[in-house]
This record gives C-alpha cells, structure tokens and sequence, in this order.
C-alpha cells in the first residue's frame, strides 16, 4: 500500500491510502513509490527565494533556455494503463515549440486527439471509421489553463511576473524532499500549486485546484542538454493513470513519423492527418 498526501484550498494535509497502480522504474504517470504519511507543511520563512526566483531556477536547472532553444520538437510514446478501470492504451505525444503540442490516446483502436496550435487548447473525440474527424469545440476554463500549461517543453519556460503572479506559501516534504510550494496565478487567472525541491529545484508535483488534478514528477534524466522526468504519475481522484516509456526523442524529421511507428502494439484504421504533420514537415491545425 501507499499514501498520498494531498492539500485542499486552505493548506491543509489529508492523507489517502491507494494500491500502486504500476512498477516505478521507467514510469511517466505512476503512483509514487514511497510513503507522504505523517508530512505536515510549515510556513516558509524570512529567508526563502521568491515565487519567480523559484520558477526560474527550475527552468536553469532542468537544462537553461540555450539548451530549450536547442530543441525543434520532441515526440514521446508510452503505453497507458488505468488499472482500476481495467484499461490499457497508448499514447504519443508531438511537442514543436513555441506553442504547438498534439497528444493523441488510443482507446479500444479509436484515437482521442486534443492538442494546441498558436495557443488555442482544442479537442477532437472519438475518432474512428463513424467519425473520422472527431468531434469538439475549442477547449476553454480550467481544461484550456491545463492544457496550456503543458504544451511547452518546460511548463514555465516562457514564464513572467508580468501577466502572472507567483506566491511562496509554504514548505512541505515531498517523499522527503522538502519543497517550496508556490501559488501560482497563470496569466489568464487560474491558479495551480508547483512544488519544488528546495535541494534541487525541480518541479517535484503540480497540482490544477480547480480541475482537481494532481501530477508528481521525479526521476529526471537528461536528453539532449535538458531533464526530463520519467517518473510521474497523475492523480484526477477517481480516476489514476500510468504510462510507461516507450520512447523519447528529440529533433527528429518529422516528416518520417508514421501512425504505424508510433503505434506498434495497436492497429487503428487510417484518419488523414492524425499526426497533425503535413508531407512538407509544416504543422496542420486542428481537424475540422
């Protein structure tokens, strides 16, 4: 068994205990593998760094914005499993930098698509011989926030205090790694709560308060001059998810990408443009 400890609005610790969902080596999206029980927050004293200084030290550390620079695209693959609910999957994900990422899950051979191009978050679901195109509107409130969040190859690469704010609140220890918690308010208004290490100064859980979602990252390895995290696991409550690596990769010709070599436990049916990337390399918008 292990224990989650987790915070409400006003800070304080309530722990729940849960099974481990799968193994921790080579996870993205596992449950933690040590015990939070008993971890009380304090609040962060006199001496602690600044909501921005935190932010940004996490950007220098996990790789500077030279080596993000560096980076054209990154493509991932993981196999999903939610075991609570006795559904397994895969999924890959297509970051191109600045502001375009496209996720594509594969549930029972019918992709679910969302992504973001210039900014905009959008959803197509289900995909499938009935529906090749999907169906959904520009995404908007919390589930937009989210999404624009992670569509960067570091959350808070393009950070400012400008349009945003970034408050320490507290300290609290993260499988015994004491962390800063930071509130901080996104430019459009959302709040989410980062966490972290005070040791390190990478992000060791970030938590959506009004969507309810909780991720944990740890286990940073470096690819191409930048950390990535390939221990993270994803809490939504009723609902916990697990991927296991397949793959990453970075600055690869996009154009040599195929459905079939992303997906090669799964066959799904052939839906034009569900890799979002043209024949030229250049990046398609959402399907229609």
């Amino acid at each position: 068994m292990e224990a989650d400890v987790c915070m409400n609005a006003n800070g304080d610790v309530h722990e729940r205990v849960r099974t481990s969902c799968v193994p921790a080596a080579h996870r993205l999206l596992v449950l933690l593998a040590a015990s939070l029980a008993g971890v009380a927050p304090t609040a962060a004293d006199d001496s602690a760094p600044s909501g921005d200084e935190i932010i940004h030290r996490f950007v220098e550390v996990s790789g500077g914005r030279e080596a993000y620079a560096s980076i054209r695209n990154r493509v991932i693959l993981a196999k999903l499993d939610l075991p609570d609910h006795g559904w397994e999957g895969e999924l890959a994900e297509i970051f191109v930098p600045p502001d375009y990422r496209r996720v594509i899950v594969i549930d029972n051979y019918r992709p679910v698509v969302h992504g973001i191009n210039h900014g905009k978050p959008w959803q197509r679901t289900p995909l499938g011989p009935r529906n090749p195109l999907g169906q959904g509107p520009e995404l908007a409130g919390v589930n937009a926030a989210d999404l624009k969040l992670l569509g960067q190859l570091n959350p808070f690469l393009d950070w400012s205090s400008a349009p945003g704010k970034a408050r320490v609140e507290r300290e609290i220890a993260i499988e015994g790694e004491d962390c800063f918690r930071v509130e901080v308010t996104l430019p459009d208004g959302h709040i989410v709560y980062a966490y972290f290490s005070k040791e390190t100064g990478l992000l060791r859980q970030l938590h959506n308060f009004n969507a309810n979602l909780f991720r944990y990252y740890d286990d940073y390895r470096e690819h191409d001059g930048v950390l990535i995290p390939h221990n993270v696991h994803v809490d939504a409550g009723m609902i916990m998810m697990g991927f296991e690596f397949i793959r990453i990769e970075q600055n690869v010709d996009l154009t040599q990408l195929s459905v079939e070599d992303l997906f090669q436990t799964i066959e799904i049916e052939h839906i034009p443009g569900l890799l979002g990337i043209a024949e030229d390399g250049s990046l398609q918008e959402p399907m229609d």
